[in-house]
């Protein structure tokens, strides 16, 4: 359990943070951004 926790707390605290600033910032231009094509890669299934 504390393997998972460690390996999925990142992530979790990423997914916030993104979420965060998607909210306080959209712009319909966002996807333009590089680092939104390599967080989407990061967060996909593999």
């Amino acid at each position: 359990m504390r393997m998972l926790v460690d390996r999925l707390a990142p992530i979790v605290t990423q997914t916030i943070g993104m979420t965060r600033a998607y909210f306080d910032h959209y712009d319909d231009s966002i996807g333009e951004e590089p680092v939104v094509a390599a967080i989407a890669e990061q967060l996909s299934p593999r």
